[in-house]
């Protein structure tokens, strides 16, 4: 297994692990999945996910048969974007940060259903970067790339 960075980068992928990689080159970094899941989504088809629970962090790869990773999920507490652990900041922190750094395509949305509760999703879609927070505590961020059909 490589070192293990848990440094967010937007369109890039998370500390030495690159957008692209295979399923292997993701395992060969994180180590063996502790579970494995396959799920239908209806614009991208068949998603594969690879739950990491020891390092708070999930793999997503649009064609289980040949897998490229496009996406990933941390709750991780220890993980950093531009330098900073994110998860140690508030909401406003973050969007003044993502600000600085260039991405200003903004879009807030209140989580509804029964399932959530005071829980916000603020995207980013210039650096493909969703946030979760449950009254202003930062629970996860997701970020991926979008790959060309060819």
């Amino acid at each position: 297994m490589k070192e293990l960075t848990l440094e967010i980068k937007p369109l890039e992928g998370f500390g030495g692990l690159k957008f692209g990689a295979t399923k292997q080159e993701v395992i060969e970094y994180l180590g063996e999945p502790n579970e494995e899941e396959t799920f239908e989504d209806e614009e991208t088809g068949n998603v594969l996910i690879c739950h990491f629970w020891d390092k708070a962090t999930s793999a997503f790869f649009d064609n289980p048969n040949a897998p490229l990773l496009n996406n990933l999920e941390t709750d991780n507490p220890q993980a950093t974007l531009f330098g900073k652990t994110v998860f140690a900041m508030k909401e406003a922190e973050i969007k003044a940060m993502m600000e600085e750094n260039g991405y200003t395509e903004l879009d807030e949305e209140m989580m509804e259903g029964e399932e959530f509760e005071n829980e916000k999703r603020v995207s980013y879609d210039d650096a493909m970067m969703d946030f979760f927070f449950e009254d202003d505590v930062l629970t996860a961020v997701n970020w991926g790339v979008f790959f060309d059909e060819e």
